[in-house]
């Protein structure tokens, strides 16, 4: 009788086919061959469960618990989890020591060629910002191709561009941005263009007959801000290396009637935006104010970090013959004093304003023969208008372009 109820007991422990147990089921045939199959199959158990005896369906207990038997457990697959990456933060150009470059022609491969001697790490020049992207090959790629980077200014003389014109400027970034499809086939991409200048003296009264204070300052304000912002979009969107320049100068009223004008178009336009563009020419008196002023004007709209081009900057002189106009410099310079005075400003800019990216000096060459005339505008030039050199002026100009070159 004992033995008859051991070896119930025993059937009870023993699952059912398929119950509690990772081997395999067998379906009849040789139990021999079953189990040496399952032998061969058979891996070594890393990590044992308890489980549950099931019999019909239902758990087994015995003396009022669940009968349980150790069995093998599975390994575990590791979970793969896909996620979609983020998009990348859009990151602009990278941000390079203090850089002092040149204002061109608008043919700057052309005046590299007749005054290879200055070789400026980065030169700006103008374009109409209607001029399709493949106009610009021979001066960006030749200027790159000669290790000169360029900041193209996309002029609109008089008026403020439409939304069209703005977003046109994408084509510019695609094509010559870093990565750009220009540098698939040719050399130079190192020197990518990185900057685009949205215009040029739009703040001023000049081209409007219309300054601070008048009638529709604040309108022109308000519509460059939000062109300033369809270009910026565009661009990013096309290549997010490139960024924008808009102009951030008080139009030298010492007032903040233009950056209020675009900040109340454009709340966030300095998120949208790589820099901003001023013209500050003239000794520290006049410097200095235009300066602090982009500093205040800036940080009252709660941008701090932006950085400055000076797009333009420059010294009237032809060598001790009087000029009409100076910017509040001497009128009767002579190359060696416009040179002192321009390593001396430079050099306090640099060191009074930490925001100033780049300084460029305007011009490469002067607009007319020396001794030709008065008119201030002709003599800026770095070299003489047929490439030869302005003696000490020249020389103080290369100095800084070999000295501050990012």
């Amino acid at each position: 009788m004992r033995l008859v109820v051991a070896f119930c007991a025993l059937a009870l422990l023993v699952p059912a086919a398929g119950e509690a147990s990772d081997g395999p089921t067998s379906k009849g045939g040789d139990t021999h061959a079953t189990v040496a199959k399952t032998k061969k199959k058979r891996k070594r158990c890393k990590k044992y469960r308890w489980v549950r005896v099931r019999r019909h369906g239902h758990f087994i207990r015995r003396h009022g618990r669940f009968v349980r038997v150790r069995r093998c457990a599975p390994a575990k697959k590791k979970r793969t989890t896909t996620t979609t990456p983020a998009p990348p933060a859009s990151q602009g150009p990278s941000a390079p020591g203090f850089t002092v470059g040149t204002v061109s022609g608008p043919a700057p491969n052309w005046e590299a060629g007749l005054m290879p001697s200055l070789h400026p790490r980065m030169v700006r020049f103008e374009q109409s910002i209607d001029t399709p992207a493949s106009k610009l090959a021979e001066n960006v790629g030749g200027m790159a191709a000669r290790g000169t980077e360029v900041i193209v200014m996309a002029s609109f003389y008089g008026r403020v561009p439409s939304t069209s014109e703005a977003q046109s400027l994408a084509s510019w970034a695609k094509a010559y941005g870093p990565g750009g499809t220009y540098w698939a086939n040719h050399p130079g991409g190192q020197y990518a263009m990185r900057y685009i200048e949205f215009g040029n003296e739009t703040n001023q009264s000049y081209q409007f007959n219309c300054g601070p204070g008048c009638s529709g300052y604040k309108a022109r304000a308000q519509q460059y801000a939000l062109r300033a912002r369809d270009a910026a979009q565009a661009i990013q969107a096309a290549n997010p290396n490139v960024k924008l320049l808009a102009i951030g100068e008080d139009a030298n009223c010492d007032c903040s009637d233009w950056v209020d004008g675009m900040f109340s178009a454009v709340p966030d336009l300095n998120k949208w935006i790589g820099g901003w563009s001023l013209h500050p020419y003239g000794p520290k008196q006049r410097y200095g104010p235009i300066l602090n002023q982009l500093v205040k004007d800036t940080t009252k709209h709660g941008d701090t970090t932006l950085p400055f081009f000076a797009t333009e900057y420059g010294i009237s002189t032809d060598n001790g013959r009087c000029v009409n106009k100076n910017y509040e410099w001497p009128l009767c310079l002579t190359y060696a004093q416009a040179g002192a005075d321009m390593t001396a400003a430079v050099a306090d800019m640099h060191a009074s304003y930490p925001r100033l990216r780049a300084l460029f000096v305007y011009n490469q060459r002067n607009g007319g023969a020396s001794g030709s005339g008065t008119s201030y505008e002709d003599f800026f030039g770095v070299m003489q208008n047929n490439g030869a050199p302005k003696g000490a002026y020249t020389a103080a100009v290369q100095q800084l372009l070999a000295t501050y070159r990012g």
